[in-house]
């Protein structure tokens, strides 16, 4: 499991039951309580100014992001469940998992904090990341750059290419970021690289590509600095200019 939710029938929500069996107010409990918890909780934090009137989307890899931040980001999002299991007597052989600290086989993350009174519960923490329409910051690990062609002739008529891919923490795409591009040689005197354009604004894919020469015979690395956040990238692209 990922998540879990109050399923017990002795506690339960009070719903108002129209169908077979009778019809009117009572408390449910169970799975048929739990899911549509998770979905009216997520349907309404859709619906807060917070999270820019955007959808939240696929929770799973927010939920563990938050869940991985720190115990402090953990607790104010989390109930962590430790006590209690799924045994059950009429099957002693299935589902032996006892809860515990935090994921377990029994609760998953826990059941959620919506909100608190420091105003960042689930539903504040899941507004800040990309997938919920907060601010899209590259990640300079996630984010990446890399050559086309790893060797090109030392002249100005023989090119490659510097592909770099803007990503968030959590893997997206990030469009309109002002990237720029810097070759470095082994001696500095000798930096003979041309790089165009100078700046490049990244497209929906998250996506700038630089085209790049040298008239020296060398090896150029390049780096990737998004402008727009200030972020450099950890990573680096290398171009071996040989022989014409």
């Amino acid at each position: 499991p990922d998540v879990s939710a109050n399923a017990d029938p002795d506690t339960g929500l009070m719903i108002n039951w129209s169908g077979s069996g009778g019809n009117g107010w009572g408390a449910l409990g169970g799975t048929s309580i739990a899911s549509p918890l998770w979905a009216a909780l997520v349907t309404l934090a859709d619906a807060l100014p917070a999270c820019g009137g955007r959808p939240i989307g696929f929770l799973n890899p927010s939920l563990y992001w938050i869940a991985g931040l720190g115990p402090a980001e953990y607790a104010n999002a989390f109930n962590d469940v430790r006590q209690g299991n799924n045994h059950l007597p009429q099957f002693p052989k299935w589902w032996q998992y006892s809860a515990g600290v935090g994921y377990d086989l029994v609760t998953g993350l826990g059941s959620p904090v919506a909100a608190n009174a420091a105003g960042n519960g689930l539903i504040a923490q899941l507004c800040t990341l990309p997938e919920s329409g907060g601010a899209l910051y590259a990640s300079p690990t996630r984010s990446s750059i890399s050559a086309v062609l790893g060797r090109v002739k030392a002249k100005r008529s023989a090119s490659s290419w510097i592909k770099v891919t803007l990503r968030t923490a959590l893997g997206l795409p990030i469009r309109a970021k002002r990237v720029i591009l810097i070759g470095t040689a082994p001696s500095p005197t000798k930096a003979k690289t041309r790089i165009e354009p100078v700046f490049l604004t990244t497209n929906a894919k998250g996506v700038a590509v630089f085209q790049v020469s040298d008239t020296l015979i060398q090896k150029v690395t390049y780096r990737a600095t998004d402008l727009t956040d200030g972020v450099v990238l950890n990573g680096s692209a290398t171009v071996s200019y040989v022989q014409p």
